[in-house]
């Protein structure tokens, strides 16, 4: 029986090295394969849409929305193109012997000397944490990554005590999904839903309906919905809505449309169905979320 995970979190002071976010502007062609590499740190590194592969020490993982990837130093690691991830370099404890290596590049960081894993309790506190685990859910997971990728990207390493909280705030997140026994799925189904999933993630603006998703994944409508449902956590038509605003978000921050033209962007054909829908995923209206926003 497996140990149960405890990350007590007094034992660990992390120090956050390295925070980075891969997408489609600086993520390879279809088909690259990355630079095989050993990790000298320890890493978290959340998918946020993928449709390629990443091999951990000769274990081949999809990549998907939502699929977590937990590593320790010394692991040897290949990604394969295209997938888009938020990932995050720490140390468990700081250790002011390492402070060259901290302060090295972000190439040293990725593809550097091989690294040890952290002695004592510190350790002991993640020793059971799995290497993969396909998160409950996957908003949540984006929005703290995002913060601490940002942050990170504001002003380096120099605020700690954010990045430090950030850390100890995914670490104990995964503790809560491996306790909740979300690794993955062994389900005959799960690739075909996994590949449905992608499809959405990576177009959510196209026009899907049930009877379109169902014939991708090949099964009839009531056995896809019970499928998808049971596989992401959330109904078909629920998680096409969840991706349209997750683009819409996009479109609000990064362009000057009115809430009308960004609906019609995103796949929604009503109007008013966009406010609704966008006001109850958020709890604001578009036109709040990007006063807030600025």
């Amino acid at each position: 029986m497996a140990a149960e995970p405890q990350c007590e979190a007094q034992h660990i002071h992390p120090y956050v090295i390295y925070a980075g976010w891969l997408n489609r502007d600086n993520c390879p062609p279809e088909g690259i394969a990355f630079p095989p590499r050993t990790t000298r740190w320890y890493e978290l590194e959340l998918i946020v849409w993928g449709q390629g592969r990443i091999d951990t020490m000769g274990i081949h993982s999809e990549t998907f929305r939502g699929r977590l990837f937990f590593r320790r130093p010394g692991m040897r690691v290949q990604g394969f193109a295209p997938y888009h991830s938020y990932f995050i370099l720490f140390d468990l404890i700081r250790d002011p012997n390492k402070q060259n290596l901290y302060e090295a590049d972000e190439m040293g960081q990725l593809y550097g000397v091989e690294g040890t894993e952290t002695a004592g309790a510190a350790a002991a506190a993640v020793e059971a944490f799995p290497g993969i685990v396909d998160t409950m859910d996957s908003d949540v997971w984006e929005r703290q990554c995002d913060d601490l990728y940002r942050e990170f990207a504001r002003s380096g390493r120099e605020d700690q005590l954010f990045l430090k909280t950030g850390v100890l705030q995914l670490l104990l997140q995964l503790r809560q999904e491996t306790l909740s026994r979300h690794a993955p799925s062994p389900s005959p189904h799960h690739a075909a839903i996994r590949a449905v999933q992608a499809a959405i993630d990576g177009n959510p603006a196209e026009r899907f309906t049930l009877p379109e998703l169902a014939r991708r994944a090949g099964m009839s409508r009531s056995l896809f919905g019970s499928h998808f449902t049971a596989v992401v956590g959330e109904s078909p038509i629920t998680y096409v809505n969840r991706a349209r605003i997750r683009l819409a978000k996009q479109y609000l921050l990064r362009s000057d449309g009115s809430a009308k033209e960004i609906a019609y962007l995103c796949g929604f054909e009503n109007v008013n169905y966009f406010f609704r829908t966008f006001k109850r995923l958020t709890g604001m209206t578009p036109l709040k979320y990007r006063e807030r926003a600025f």
